[in-house]
């Protein structure tokens, strides 16, 4: 129970940080940002919400 309660966590997880990374992709190309900076955006966001979801526990 508990392995799919965590499992689910993970791929919902996943499939949020490729949304946000699509729709930021898509922002960047509209404004003419190269999608790097919009990834490397994206990676920084992603990388604060694990802190704060592991300071959570």
């Amino acid at each position: 129970m508990d392995s799919n309660v965590s499992f689910l966590f993970l791929v919902a997880l996943i499939t949020g940080i490729a949304v946000a990374a699509l729709g930021k992709g898509r922002d960047a190309y509209d404004q003419g940002v190269s999608p790097s900076n919009a990834l490397y955006e994206v990676s920084e966001n992603w990388r604060t919400s694990v802190r704060f979801s592991a300071a959570a526990r």
